[in-house]
């Protein structure tokens, strides 16, 4: 702390003491009715003592002491319970370090003397020397009673006359005769002779020095019978102990069927178990409560005979679904929609179409079905719906002017019309292809059309392919074409890793709709159980190749991170992300060492971009197939189409890899062996 600072703070203490009047705060403040003549007791705070000044002044009945501060680490004391206190005496001042009172030892044949004077530690005021040694060994002498001497005969004075008694090597008994022994002068160990006798050579065991034929039942105890078996519902019973017989023990068996009601397992008569044999792997449908998804578990439990399964409960409505027949799906635009407002029926030329009602509902739009009747067909027509006489209110004139029947075909009619099925028709008709001459049928004449009429070249920026084609100014049709020659420049979107969209290079995230990109395999508890050996893929559904610029991957705790520049997945295939390279040869893409995990025991994870979220897939380890070296994995099959967060899409991975686990990082699913 500055210096400044800290005069700061002990002013504020000693402030605090002259309105207490007390070292410690505790005592109530000393009030002016005896006086101001006793100051407070000094107090510390840190190595500075503060001490009051006797006499102090009577501000508003409260006595107050100016305050005297002391720095008692000046001399390098310190302050204790109000008082500066000296440094502690050094360890060394009264130790000398004078090695004359140290004999030399022995290391060996190295005579090790200490060189004086030694040094002092000043931590503990213990001594350490320097060595002087010396190797006897060098010039033939031996170390002893840190001198070096010239060897002797080391077995002078040892007396060897105490050999051992009688005993055994294993199965060879040893048997001293009594006589003196020899001195090994290297271990000066006293070596006696004895006589070798193979025991088991007789058939015989050695004890206690000599050869003795064993009992085989000697030290055997028969405590431990077979286990109790069961054999056709019978009971195999050893009941109490055994005998020995040429070293083997022997037990009575008991053979009794079990009572009636009971049946034999394990070796004990027991009540059946209604469970056995039960496997409960076939829990009910997932049903809707209200929009609330009820899911069972695949595996349930046998209790009394009767198969259980947990459930977890979804709502549908977080994610924008409903819920029906079991599964949570996007209801569409047509949800709440009623088909009753049939149109009035009308004319399609000469068919009279009738709608009926209620209609369906697609995309969002109400299709009612039809009845069309061809009234052209009993020589009628149709009027607001309905078939009539086709005369009826036809009135024919002498003649009719040169009409096109289409683009090239120009009718003329010569004399007076009479009405036909609706039509006026006359006796005589010239019909001309204009087309056989070049020409087009227009307003009752053949005329050949100019190439270029109605068609516009504007100006603006398309797409052709990645490229932006940037057109400034307006083309020039050239026989029916447009000729941007001279106008038009070519950008490339690839060279920044975008497309084009409308004329412009984006990000290709802009393009993608939800669910374009989704998860399709897991793995959050490898048999390692570490984050470094955790990978994830996701699917490409769309039939476009995808950059994966600006594309990021989060959890449910908000961590996340960009799958990467220049990244691409393929149509309708997967790519797989690890947390980190070699997990395997197919994996190359990593999230790296940042605080993104995925969460053992379940987890939300969510593909973005920017701030648009693409897919979810929400799971956890109670529901979900996946374990210890065990990938959760979307069945080949619904990899294109499936709902990504339908329990019933996924399965467990089938495909070994690494050490000891299970799962297909990096290679297509396969397909699910759903029951």
């Amino acid at each position: 702390m500055p210096r400044s600072r800290k005069l700061a703070s002990l002013l504020v203490a000693a402030a605090a003491a002259l309105v207490t009047a007390s070292c410690g705060g505790d005592e109530p403040a000393a009030t002016c009715d005896g006086g101001c003549a006793l100051p407070p007791s000094p107090i510390c705070d840190g190595d500075t003592r503060i001490s009051f000044t006797p006499g102090g002044e009577c501000v508003d009945g409260i006595c107050q002491f100016p305050p005297i501060l002391t720095d008692c680490s000046a001399d390098g004391g310190s302050c204790e319970a109000g008082a500066c206190v000296g440094p502690p005496p050094d360890p060394c001042d009264d130790v000398d370090c004078d090695a004359a009172d140290i004999a030399p030892v022995c290391d060996g044949d190295v005579v090790v003397r200490p060189l004086t004077p030694g040094t002092c530690d000043s931590s503990d005021g213990t001594c350490s020397y320097e060595e002087d040694r010396i190797d006897c060994a060098s010039f033939g002498e031996i170390c002893d009673d840190g001198e070096c001497r010239r060897p002797g005969n080391p077995c002078i004075g040892v007396v060897c006359d105490d050999p051992p008694s009688n005993g055994c090597d294993g199965d060879i008994a040893l048997r001293y005769d009594g006589t003196d022994g020899t001195c090994d002068p290297e271990t000066l160990d006293c070596v006696y002779a004895a006589d070798e006798i193979d025991c088991a050579a007789e058939g015989a065991v050695c004890f206690r020095g000599s050869c003795i034929v064993p009992d085989p039942c000697d030290g055997v105890v028969c405590d431990s019978p077979p286990e109790d078996t069961c054999a056709g519902g019978e009971l195999t019973d050893y009941p109490g102990a055994g005998r020995c017989v040429d070293g083997v023990c022997q037990y009575t068996p008991v053979v009794a069927p079990c009572d009636e009601g009971l049946l034999c397992s394990g070796g004990a008569c027991v009540e059946p178990d209604p469970c056995d044999g039960v496997v409960c792997n076939r829990p009910p449908p997932n049903v809707c409560d209200g929009e609330t998804l009820v899911i069972y578990a695949g595996r349930g439990e046998c209790t009394s005979g009767f198969c259980t399964y947990s459930s977890s409960s979804r709502d549908c409505t977080d994610d924008g679904l409903i819920c029906d027949e079991g599964v949570c799906f996007d209801a569409g635009p047509c949800h709440d929609v009623t088909c009753l407002d049939a149109p009035e029926p009308a004319c399609d030329g000469d068919v009279a179409v009738e709608y009926s009602s209620p209609g369906e509902c697609t995309a969002g739009l109400c299709n009612y079905g039809e009845t069309r009747t061809n009234c052209a067909a009993t020589d009628g027509r149709c009027i607001d719906g309905e078939c009539i006489d086709a005369c009826t209110g036809v009135v024919c004139g002498e003649r009719r002017d040169p009409e096109c029947v289409d683009e090239v075909t120009l009718l003329r009619s010569i004399g007076a019309s009479e009405c036909v099925a609706g039509e006026c028709q006359f006796p005589t008709t010239i019909e001309t292809n204009c087309d056989s001459f070049g020409a087009v049928c227009r307003e009752g004449e053949c005329i050949v059309p100019d190439p270029c009429e109605g068609v516009v070249c504007p100006a603006g920026d398309v797409c052709r392919g990645d490229f932006v084609v940037q057109r400034e100014e307006p083309g020039v049709c050239d026989e029916g074409e447009c000729d941007y020659r001279g106008v038009e420049t070519l950008l490339n979107c690839a060279d920044d890793g975008e497309i084009c969209i409308e004329g412009e290079c984006v990000p290709p995230g802009v393009s993608l709709g939800p669910d374009d990109l989704v998860f399709v395999e897991f793995m959050p508890l490898p048999t390692s159980e570490l984050v470094s050996d955790q990978w994830l893929e996701i699917h490409n559904r769309t039939g476009t190749r995808l950059n994966m610029t600006g594309i990021s991957i989060a959890n449910a705790e908000g961590d996340s991170f960009l799958v990467g520049e220049g990244v691409v997945i393929e149509p309708f295939s997967s790519l797989g992300i690890g947390a980190r390279e070699g997990i395997s040869p197919e994996m190359t893409v990593t999230w790296g060492d940042g605080a993104f995990a995925l969460g053992a025991a379940g987890d939300s994870l969510v593909i973005r971009y920017e701030d648009t979220v693409i897919s979810r897939l929400t799971y956890d380890a109670a529901t979900w197939p996946y374990g210890v070296g065990v990938s959760a994995q979307m069945s080949a099959g619904a990899l294109d189409g499936g709902i990504p967060d339908a329990i019933s899409n996924w399965c467990v991975g089938t495909f070994p890899y690494g050490d000891e686990n299970v799962g297909s990082p990096g290679f297509r699913n396969a397909f699910c062996p759903f029951e």
